[in-house]
């Protein structure tokens, strides 16, 4: 196989690089790089893998099923590195909860790709998510898996 075919067929499933990167760029700057003092190199790296596959799902195809399996491993990951250690140790006054829903507005709207109207449950997965990464609370971690799994139970069936 020949880059340019492996670059098409991943431009057709994950979307124009611009658009993803602009996501997950995005995600980095207001969900990593705030905490990434606080944060064990795991928890950042799982934390930016998480956003690198919702910039998948926002700016390609957001029915990709493997994307959403990423997100639960990457969440399994988070909880299992932070389960027995209470963020607010860590984060003190690092909340971040003003405009979040307006920031994810524009976060999603701007590719075009996933909104309210068209993608009313994957729109509102995304929207928890990204809110629960930018609150910093002790149970967050646990939250997005949960509210992984959940979605991925909704568009999918049953995880295996």
């Amino acid at each position: 196989m020949n880059i340019k075919k492996t670059l098409q067929e991943r431009g057709e499933r994950y979307g124009h690089i611009s658009k993803h990167a602009m996501i997950s760029q995005q995600w980095h700057k207001e969900c990593v790089s705030p905490y990434i003092e606080y944060r064990s190199y795991a928890t950042s790296e799982c934390m930016m893998m998480i956003g690198h596959k919702i910039g998948r799902i926002v700016a390609g195809d957001h029915k990709y099923e493997d994307s959403y399996r990423d997100i639960i491993g990457y969440a399994t990951l988070l909880y299992e590195d932070n389960k027995d250690t209470p963020l607010s140790l860590f984060y003190k006054n690092k909340r971040i909860e003003n405009n979040t829903k307006l920031d994810f507005l524009i976060f999603c709207d701007i590719v075009g790709g996933i909104n309210e109207k068209n993608n009313t449950n994957i729109f509102n997965f995304l929207y928890n998510i990204y809110t629960t990464a930018r609150c910093n609370y002790d149970d967050m971690f646990l939250e997005i898996l949960e509210r992984s799994k959940k979605m991925y139970k909704k568009l999918f069936g049953d995880l295996k």
